[in-house]
């Protein structure tokens, strides 16, 4: 290389330091430092165009001096205790849990228990020489106060118990209440959140097994530990005892309070979550996608199971945030309505000519309340679904079939639905006009019918 410049691209391009941004406990913060060193104006383009990198943490779990060791049980490396650090003074509460993605999935439910209203300690995830370490900032005055949990303000407990569902920690109590404490305030502090999300007990060391999804079964578990979703979702034994504990808070909200606490969690702005999901989510983009939609679809099956605290509005913030993360144009709603088929409720949401928003609905009714729906409007109705099971069943008669038992109860049906689409028709026949043939098919149907019933009164054995 005969240019300096281009000497100095050489040496970017040295395999030992390759390899050495690839060992860093955080990569991309290390080649950020080396292009801020290296290359100022660059590393001043991409500050102006994505803004300062976050800040990263400069503690070192295993420098500091361990002063008690851990608070109740987890499935920890032995490292979990109160901490010291030595160049500031700062205590901290440390744990090490065995597998890092645990420590991962801790740190993230709790900062999002944060943004969603409760009022949990300062914690971040530390990655040091290949270990995961969740620091949480101590706090003094803190007790474990049964009593004071019980006679706690309605609107805490009551966002304690949404909250706690939507993110899944069961075990948001404890085995003795000593998950969630009690500062001198009456605040509730809520500082266990290693069996949420997609982790569970005993001592968050397992990932739950398809309930952590769309359905927030923590709603009815929490007040009935006897329930079906109660056993769906408490593997261990242990984690039942904190269930039982939660049905004495939560089984005596008031339902007023608890309507209230809803509307603002489902007028909550959700995009926090899909950041938090991206800094502290798994490490495979389509895990992130997955984890990120799972949470969004958990806060807005509350608009679903309280729709009362809706406000009237067609869609609200969280199913909107629900849309967002399904990465698709579309969100569909289970409904308790026996008028719609298969509960299926779709909401569409997308931008007209004019580049403004619009949100259409889409659902499927059942053959009686489209009946009933076209009776109310003064249409006929076509009868197409009952008419298309008949022709199935000409059809299979058209090849000869022997006549049995089930093709009896078959015969009997062919009878019935030639005399309801006989009596529609004859009912509504002047909505139809002349050339849809309404007619023929009635003398049709009558004939049908008629054939049936002979063969039927016979015994015949056979039917062509």
């Amino acid at each position: 290389f005969e240019e300096p410049q281009e000497q100095a691209v050489s040496n970017a391009l040295k395999q030992d330091l390759k390899t050495g941004f690839e060992f860093l406990d955080n990569a991309l913060r290390g080649q950020l430092e080396h292009l801020k060193e290296t290359a100022p104006d660059l590393y001043k383009l991409y500050r102006e165009n994505a803004g300062d990198p976050p800040e990263v943490s400069t503690l070192n779990p295993t420098t500091m001096e361990k002063l008690t060791h851990r608070k109740g049980c987890s499935a920890d490396t032995g490292f979990a205790g109160q901490y010291r650090d030595k160049e500031t003074g700062k205590l901290y509460y440390i744990k090490e849990p065995k597998d890092p993605e645990s420590a991962r999935n801790e740190v993230l439910m709790a900062r999002l228990a944060g943004i969603l209203g409760l009022s949990v300690p300062p914690v971040q995830l530390v990655r040091k020489d290949g270990r995961a370490f969740v620091v949480s900032e101590w706090q003094d005055g803190l007790r474990i106060d049964e009593t004071a949990l019980k006679q706690a303000d309605q609107r805490q407990l009551a966002r304690l118990y949404l909250v706690a569902s939507v993110l899944g920690n069961v075990d948001i109590l404890g085995y003795s209440f000593d998950n969630t404490l009690v500062d001198p305030q009456g605040q509730l502090i809520p500082l266990d959140w290693g069996e949420s999300g997609e982790f569970c007990g005993p001592f968050a060391s397992k990932r739950k097994q398809g309930t952590f999804a769309g359905t927030v079964l923590e709603l009815d578990a929490f007040k009935d530990p006897k329930s079906k979703p109660a056993k769906q979702i408490v593997p261990d034994p242990m984690v039942l005892v904190g269930l039982q504990n939660a049905a004495q808070l939560f089984t005596t909200l008031d339902k007023h309070v608890l309507a209230c606490v809803t509307a603002e969690l489902i007028a909550a702005d959700t995009a926090e979550i899909g950041r938090l999901v991206e800094v502290l989510g798994p490490d495979k983009p389509i895990d992130r996608q997955r984890l990120s939609r799972t949470i969004h679809e958990r806060l807005a099956y509350l608009a679903r199971r309280y729709p009362g605290c809706c406000g009237g509005e067609r869609i609200t913030q969280v199913e909107q945030g629900a849309i967002s993360a399904s990465g698709v144009d579309g969100y569909s709603l289970p409904v308790f309505s026996q008028d719609i088929e298969r509960a299926d409720l779709r909401l569409y949401h997308f931008m007209d000519s004019d580049n403004q928003p619009v949100t259409e609905c889409w659902a499927k009714l059942t053959p009686k309340a489209a009946r009933r729906l076209s009776d109310q409007l003064g249409l006929p109705y076509a009868y197409r679904r009952e008419l298309a099971e008949l022709n199935a069943y000409v059809d299979e008669l058209k090849k000869g079939v022997v006549i049995d038992a089930k093709w009896r109860g078959t015969l009997e049906r062919i009878v019935q639905l030639c005399d309801t689409i006989t009596e529609g028709i004859e009912q509504h026949k002047g909505g139809y006009r002349p050339q849809d043939g309404h007619g023929e098919i009635v003398s049709q149907l009558r004939m049908l019918k008629d054939k049936v019933q002979k063969e039927m009164s016979g015994q015949s054995s056979s039917l062509t």
